[in-house]
């Protein structure tokens, strides 16, 4: 691997930086999406299957809804054009309006909370666990009131929420759970997969997500009449028949078909994920100042994201001047070339969103992650060789061990 490997003094002091060539993005399109999307044009079928009267949409996307059900061993699944929509029609389906509330983790997609708001109902913010980063059960059971309807807990950086706590918990309480998997596909808790524990499962196929086909999403669910609901919604309502309306939140062929090629290979693209994620976080055992992730046992996490812990009372300085030094050992950095591939502290909580403030909320947990201890690696965005993996994690310890020889200091 060469000298530049060992040089001890950092890039932002005089030395090598340590990944010395760009880090390959993570790309699963190939040949059989382009397959896929010639068959499609080429065939009798319009580019979109819904007309007036009809809401099951065309062959492609009834074919990616039937095999995504087979594959997430779920009764209904239902496409629409994002997440985004999948959640508001979550919402929808639910009766979600004025006067109710929902409980939703500051710590998440703004979508989640902003789709079901957008319907009128009110987020109740609850703090997350310090170990998966998921909403604290706990919490939302102190947060439960005569007002609540919804439970809309995410399955964050692909790890799932304590699902079966939740559903007993929404159950118990005659309110819906609905999951947020879109970071967590074929992620699982005990035997079942994320998005299949609540009422409804929220899945992303957006350019960045495991499985993606540019823009898209789906949802699932066991409960026919909440499947119906969904269907008619994305198609306008117009088979309603007590007088509420839709939007247009319909999925094209074309989008099918690549999501249905994606589909075919989601055991190997998951399965990759998984392994890159296992072999960075080898070269961090016992790393002084970083604590790895944690998966609850009997759980599969499917590593959206490889979150890290940073102690700054460990190595010395503050996370900001981690990151920044972090990032001048990065090829990438030093050419411009890219964003960098290590980012710190997730989305700011919701409740500082202008949309939201003013709203009650106590989560100790997620302002310490955002502002100080979290950082992570970009496991859907890039795909680095075995080489640059055992680069990054010598990046982590060539910079720690700096700051703590005192080389480095805060701003």
């Amino acid at each position: 691997m060469g000298a530049r490997l060992y040089d001890k003094t950092p890039a932002i002091l005089g030395g090598h930086e340590l990944v010395d060539e760009a880090l390959p993005k993570f790309n699963t399109i190939g040949d059989e999406e382009l397959t896929a999307v010639i068959g499609q044009l080429s065939s009798v079928f319009a580019l979109s299957g819904y007309i007036g009267g009809v809401y099951k949409g065309g062959y492609f996307v009834e074919t990616l809804e039937g095999k995504f059900s087979e594959a997430i061993r779920c009764k209904n699944s239902v496409a629409f054009n994002s997440a985004t929509s999948g959640l508001l029609a979550a919402a929808y389906a639910i009766d979600l309006g004025p006067g109710d509330e929902f409980i939703v983790s500051p710590f998440t997609m703004s979508a989640t909370a902003a789709a079901p708001a957008f319907l009128g109902a009110t987020p109740v913010f609850v703090d997350i666990e310090p170990v998966t980063f998921c909403i604290d059960p706990e919490k939302v059971k102190s947060a439960i009131t005569a007002k609540t309807r919804a439970i809309f807990a995410t399955n964050l950086f692909g790890h799932p929420a304590q699902l079966a706590v939740l559903r007993k918990l929404a159950d118990a309480n005659n309110l819906f759970l609905i999951e947020d998997a879109a970071q967590s596909p074929f992620a699982m808790e005990g035997k079942k997969f994320a998005g299949t524990v609540g009422h409804i499962g929220v899945f992303s196929l957006n350019v960045h997500k495991h499985l993606q086909c540019g823009e898209g999403g789906i949802c699932v669910t066991s409960d026919d009449t909440l499947a119906d609901r969904m269907r008619e919604f994305r198609n306008h309502g117009e088979l309603f028949q007590d007088g509420r309306i839709g939007l247009n939140l319909r999925m094209t062929e074309t989008s099918a078909a690549i999501a249905g090629a994606q589909l075919l290979k989601a055991e190997k693209i998951i399965t990759g994920r998984i392994e890159q994620a296992q072999m960075l976080l080898n070269g961090f055992d016992e790393m002084p100042g970083i604590k790895t992730p944690v998966t609850r046992k009997g759980c599969v996490h499917v590593y959206y994201t490889v979150p890290f812990l940073y102690d700054k009372s460990i190595v010395g300085i503050s996370r900001d001047t981690f990151l920044k030094v972090v990032h001048q050992e990065f090829f990438q950095h030093r050419k411009k070339t890219d964003v960098n591939p290590i980012s710190h502290g997730y989305v700011k909580p919701l409740y500082h969103l202008p949309a939201f403030q003013g709203l009650p909320h106590h989560c100790p947990v997620a302002e310490d992650l955002h502002n100080h201890t979290l950082v992570y690696f970009e496991n859907c965005t890039y795909s680095p060789s075995v080489r640059q993996l055992s680069q990054i994690a010598k990046v982590f310890e060539k910079i720690i061990d700096a700051a703590m020889r005192g080389d480095l200091k805060d701003d």
